[in-house]
C-alpha cells in the first residue's frame, strides 16, 4: 500500500497493480491502523491503469476546487470497483471497464451510483452504459433502468446547457440561419426526450403506456354505449331498403331493428382503439358525424365531450392509439433485446 501525503497532484498513467490499490482501507481492513489512506491535495491521473482492486472515497482528496476532475480514471480496468463515503467531488470514467462496482451511499438523497454519475467530467454516456451492463450482470434489472433514465436525462440536460450557453453573433446572416435551425431542432429532440421520459420513461416503465391505453377506452365505452352516437352503415342501409328514411347517412341502429348492446358499444372501441385488430372488424356501424351525447343512465346534464362530432372522436382515438401502440411495441422490442444481451 502507497500513502501519497503533501503531493498536489499524482500521475500514475497506466499503471499496472497484479493486486489491490486501497487508496482507502477496504471494506474488513484494520481501519485504525491503516488510518485514512492517500492524502492528494491536486489531481490524481491514472488514466489506462489497471488494478483486481481499487478503493478510495472522497477523503483522501483535500479541500480545494480543481479545474479538473479530482481522478482521472479513463480507459482504466479494474475487477472490483469500491467507492467509500463520501465521494469525491468529480471523477473521470470515461471508457473504464469494471466487473464490479461497490458504492457506498451513506446520506445520499440519491442512489450512489447515480450520484457518482452525476459528478462525471466531462459527461459521458459510456461511464452510464458501463455500470448499468455490470448492474445486469448481477441481476439487478431495476437498478439498471433507473442508471439508464439517468444517463437520458443528463443527455438531455447537457443539450438544454449547449442550448443556453451558443449566441448568434452572425447578426442575420445565413449562418446564424442554420445555427437558429439546429438550435430548433435540437430543441424538438428535447422536447421528445421529455415525452420520452414522461410515457414511457425511455423505455423502461411500459406499464405507464398500458395505463394510458385503457384509460382512454373509458370515454369511447362511455360514447359508443349510446346509440344515439353510432349510425348505420350505406351496407346496412341497402340492406334495408325497403325502409324509407329521412336521413340515409343519420340512420340509428333502432331505425333498422337492430337492438344496441354493450357487445356492440365494446366491439366499436375495440376497432378505434386497437390498430390492425380492428381493421378486420366489420364495420356495419359508424359512428355519427352529430356531436356526442352520453347514455341516457349517466343522468347528468352536461357532457364532458361539447360538440366534438363522433366521427372526430373515432379518428383522434384512432391516430392516438396507433402512436400508443408504436411506442408500446419500441418498449417491448428494447426490453427483448436488453434480455438477448444478457442483461436479465
Amino acid at each position: 500500500r502507497h500513502a501519497w501525503k503533501g503531493n498536489p497532484d499524482v500521475e500514475a498513467r497506466g499503471l499496472r497493480v497484479g493486486g489491490n490499490l486501497l487508496l482507502s482501507p477496504a471494506d474488513g481492513e484494520n481501519r485504525s491502523a491503516i488510518g485514512r489512506g492517500a492524502s492528494i491535495a491536486g489531481v490524481l491521473r491514472m488514466p489506462s491503469g489497471s488494478c483486481a482492486q481499487l478503493v478510495f472515497s472522497g477523503q483522501n482528496f483535500t479541500s480545494g476546487a480543481t479545474v479538473q476532475p479530482r481522478i482521472d480514471l479513463e480507459r482504466s480496468v479494474f475487477r472490483r470497483f469500491e467507492l467509500l463515503y463520501p465521494l469525491p467531488e468529480s471523477i473521470d470514467l470515461s471508457n473504464v471497464r469494471v466487473d464490479r462496482w461497490d458504492i457506498a451511499g451513506e446520506g445520499l438523497e440519491n442512489d450512489p451510483h447515480i450520484e457518482l454519475l452525476g459528478r462525471t467530467v466531462p459527461f459521458r454516456t459510456g461511464a452510464y452504459a458501463e455500470v448499468e451492463r455490470a448492474l445486469r450482470e448481477q441481476g439487478n434489472t431495476d437498478l439498471a433502468d433507473q442508471v439508464y433514465v439517468s444517463m437520458r436525462r443528463a443527455a438531455t440536460g447537457e443539450k438544454l446547457k449547449r442550448l443556453r450557453t451558443e449566441t448568434n453573433a452572425m447578426g442575420g446572416s445565413l449562418r446564424s440561419t442554420v445555427l437558429r435551425l439546429s438550435r430548433l431542432r435540437r430543441f424538438l429532440s428535447c422536447i421528445t426526450d421529455a415525452s420520452n421520459d414522461f410515457f414511457i420513461g425511455y423505455g423502461t416503465k411500459p406499464y405507464r403506456l398500458i395505463a394510458i391505453v385503457i384509460f382512454l377506452t373509458i370515454p369511447s365505452l362511455l360514447v359508443f354505449s349510446n346509440p344515439r352516437n353510432v349510425v348505420a352503415s350505406m351496407e346496412v342501409v341497402d340492406a334495408n331498403a325497403s325502409i324509407q328514411f329521412a336521413d340515409p347517412l343519420n340512420v340509428h341502429p333502432h331505425q333498422v331493428g337492430y337492438k344496441w348492446s354493450a357487445w356492440d358499444a365494446s366491439i366499436m372501441t375495440v376497432r378505434y382503439h386497437v390498430p390492425i385488430v380492428g381493421n378486420a372488424l366489420s364495420p356495419r356501424f359508424e359512428p355519427t358525424r352529430e356531436p356526442v351525447t352520453l347514455p341516457g343512465w349517466m343522468y347528468v346534464s352536461w357532457s364532458p365531450l361539447p360538440a366534438v362530432p363522433g366521427h372526430f372522436w373515432a379518428s383522434a382515438m384512432t391516430w392516438t392509439n396507433w402512436l400508443l401502440w408504436t411506442l408500446l411495441l419500441i418498449v417491448v422490442a428494447r426490453n427483448i433485446r436488453v434480455r438477448m444481451a444478457g442483461g436479465g
